[in-house]
């Protein structure tokens, strides 16, 4: 009963799930220019949401981060009418596209009311049924307290959270209702021309007043509040810069983790093939001959996956290594070179020899280390070594005729 239980619980959760995504996706029509447009915008009012609504903003500086919106959804390839078509569903749905806990109740109410598994295996309850269970739950927790008492601590929890994810997103509070009327504004100045030389409000106004064409002026700068100027007239304008240049010394430490992050994840695949092919290479079963063959061949086919791992890995590291995405319509004809290993390369080498040294000392213990074994393993390091020194090269066979 308790596995049916089970199943009955995953195969809830998921077709509530799929209900969810369903509404969500025909609340957009399911459009996929309508999503990409949506997302941009959340994404933009969050960076933006500051200057949205601060006192002292100026239209010429909504109309500069608009345009910072409009090229992000041309890099999406969405044309102004794809846009224009957005904002006629956001009028059309009232600026009401938010996925709102009505929606939630709206799907399980769906899902129970449409499954009719669950109503023949369960039975029919009476109210009365329902009030005598209930009775019967509280007076069985009565006894477990302290469970109550987790309960409320990590629902405090979950408010403050909650509460601190507010505090911190206060300025796109507004983002719902004021979707409409940016995006209105958007479709207005989608064609304006776009000026980079003014920077001030004021020269802005003198230079909209004295052309006849529209302008959106992208370098203007951004309005500053009295407690602000009188900030910077204290501290300095340097301040940010001072900060930038911190900044950029921490990024490099944290470009020089990510590079190690990125080798490491480079180095767990040759591994897991390097461990299984010596452990195979171990096993030494009490069968006939032919099992016994089988399991050392296997062993080199695994091997020579870990040594095409690890040499790609180390050309990662190598000069002169280029790379070309394979195109299956040409002909390649495939060459050792020699290589000139960076300095990184020889320490991916010299890791992997180590860390294979050490697995067959764990692995062959004296009556494993027979004969065989012996001329596989010398096999295994003379093509590693070979491997080191030498690199594939891809090269376009001109002569070959496609068919």
């Amino acid at each position: 009963m308790s596995e049916i239980l089970t199943i009955l619980s995953f195969l809830i959760i998921f077709l509530i799930f799929s209900e969810f995504k369903r509404r969500k996706n025909k609340r957009f029509n399911d459009s996929p220019f309508f999503v990409i447009i949506e997302k941009e915008y959340k994404k933009w009012h969050r960076m933006n949401g500051t200057i949205l609504n601060r006192k002292y903003t100026t239209a010429f500086e909504i109309d500069r981060i608009l345009f910072e919106l409009r090229s992000k959804l041309l890099d999406y390839g969405i044309t102004k009418k794809e846009f224009e078509n957005y904002i006629k569903f956001v009028e059309s749905k009232g600026n009401q596209l938010s996925f709102s806990i009505k929606d939630i109740i709206i799907g399980l109410l769906t899902f129970l009311s449409t499954n009719t598994l669950m109503s023949k295996i369960l039975p029919n309850p009476t109210w009365e049924q329902i009030q005598d269970s209930f009775q019967g739950l509280v007076s069985s927790m009565s006894e477990y307290n302290y469970m109550f008492n987790i309960i409320l601590i990590l629902l405090l929890f979950i408010l403050l959270i909650r509460s601190m994810y507010v505090i911190s997103n206060f300025d796109n509070l507004n983002k719902e209702g004021q979707r409409f009327p940016l995006l209105k504004r958007l479709e207005s100045i989608w064609e304006y021309k776009e000026n980079t030389e003014i920077s001030t409000t004021e020269d802005a106004l003198k230079h909209r007043e004295g052309n006849t064409e529209e302008y959106v002026y992208t370098k203007i700068n951004f309005s500053k509040s009295n407690f602000d100027k009188r900030l910077e007239a204290a501290v300095g304008e340097t301040v940010f810069d001072n900060f930038a240049f911190i900044f950029k010394k921490i990024e490099v430490v944290f470009t020089c983790l990510s590079s190690v992050f990125d080798w490491l994840l480079g180095f767990i695949l040759p591994t897991i093939f390097l461990i299984s092919s010596l452990w195979l290479l171990s096993l030494e079963p009490k069968t006939n001959m032919v099992n016994i063959l089988f399991i050392k061949i296997l062993s080199v086919i695994i091997y020579l996956l870990f040594i095409s791992f690890s040499n790609s890995q180390m050309n990662v590291y190598s000069e002169g290594i280029t790379y070309e995405k394979s195109d299956f319509s040409k002909k390649y004809q495939y060459k050792l070179v020699p290589v000139q290993r960076k300095w990184p390369s020889v320490i991916c080498f010299v890791i992997y020899l180590i860390f294979s040294i050490f697995i067959v000392y764990y692995l062959f213990v004296s009556e494993k280390l027979n004969c065989l074994n012996i001329i596989f393993l010398i096999i295994f390091f003379i093509v590693y070594l070979r491997s080191f020194f030498l690199r594939v090269e891809k090269v376009l066979d001109e002569n070959a005729i496609i068919q």
